[in-house]
């Protein structure tokens, strides 16, 4: 076994830490979010003077807490490229005691690692991270808030005789009921849209699997296949 240099080693300890804080953050955005959902919703519901637009606006602040979560998550996943490099190029080759790979790839892996150093710039998108973060943990705050939302339409300050009712209670200002309710289902639309198209991070025999909406449409969709996608490089 061909075992990794010491700075190579102090090197993965230290993305290991990075990557933690970073993971750390994003855990800790997200309580932010549920937190703030909960004390809301709470006072929202428990209060029949409340507008309902009050509701609203917690999908505002959710969005504002996903945007602050998915620039975290860009820094997070810049370190955790670094550390998958290593384990795979590094760690794995000590391991099984012989390359896995050809000398002239792991060398050229690795010299993308190191110029990879002095680069800042995240490797996902913006709208990629936005994406992976809606299907981890936003899409189940969004449709929970919209659900109290729909709740405090039904309940305050009676329940509706009619459907219409129902749907014109949600007017705010100038926007009629029909108007509130088209906005917010195109928010879930837009939402769902980039959760299913965001990149995976789990991984199959060193490649990443891809995004949800490439595995479940056939692969002649698209103009390559779907083991090529290996965002690691």
């Amino acid at each position: 076994m061909t075992e990794p240099s010491t700075a190579v080693i102090h090197f993965y300890r230290a993305s290991s830490a990075h990557a933690d804080v970073w993971r750390q953050r994003l855990d800790i955005t997200t309580n932010w979010a549920i937190v703030t959902n909960a004390a809301i919703l709470s006072f929202a519901l428990s209060n029949p003077q409340t507008p309902h637009f009050v509701l609203l606006m917690v999908l505002v602040i959710d969005l504002f807490f996903l945007i602050m979560e998915s620039r975290r998550y860009q820094v997070y996943n810049m370190w955790h490229h670094r550390i998958r490099v290593l384990q795979q190029y590094v760690f794995a080759e000590a391991l099984a005691g012989h390359s896995c790979e050809d000398n002239e790839t792991i060398q050229e892996k690795l010299s993308d690692l190191a110029d990879h150093l002095g680069d800042s710039v995240p490797r996902i998108s913006l709208f990629d991270a936005i994406g992976f973060r809606i299907r981890r943990n936003y899409f189940y705050i969004l449709l929970f808030t919209i659900g109290a939302w729909l709740i405090k339409l039904q309940i305050h300050p009676e329940r509706p005789a009619a459907l219409a009712e129902y749907i014109a209670r949600a007017a705010m200002g100038p926007f009629s009921g029909q108007m509130v309710f088209a906005g917010v289902i195109l928010l879930l639309f837009f939402a769902a849209v980039l959760a299913i198209s965001a990149p995976s991070d789990s991984l199959v025999d060193w490649t990443l699997r891809p995004s949800p909406i490439r595995r479940a449409l056939p692969q002649t969709w698209f103009q390559r296949d779907s083991k090529a996608d290996i965002p690691l490089e």
